[in-house]
């Protein structure tokens, strides 16, 4: 799965421990976000999904949690190589790489 690879890139990049704690605060903020957007059309309206992607929670499947560990960590792996440093570009172009 990508989410793997998104993982061990956290974990190479700060530590084994901090990596993978980081990683599952991604799956899960996420996850959560996905159920709260699904379940009740916050944020992104009206969607569900099909049961191509399983196994599922609470409606929402798990391949989701870990789709968006490997975008968030291919946004964080671009940014690191641009020199910027003022925090608030960083999170907007972080946001617009994860788009």
């Amino acid at each position: 799965m990508g989410g793997d690879l998104g993982v061990v890139y956290f974990m190479i990049r700060y530590s084994n421990g901090l990596g993978f704690m980081f990683s599952v605060l991604v799956f899960l903020t996420t996850f959560i976000i996905e159920y709260f957007g699904s379940a009740y059309e916050i944020l992104f309206g009206a969607y569900t999904y099909m049961n191509q992607f399983a196994p599922k929670v609470f409606g929402v499947p798990i391949a989701i949690g870990f789709a968006w560990v490997m975008v968030i960590a291919t946004g964080h792996a671009i940014l690191s190589k641009l020199a910027i440093q003022q925090p608030f570009v960083r999170a907007m172009i972080g946001g617009v790489l994860a788009l």
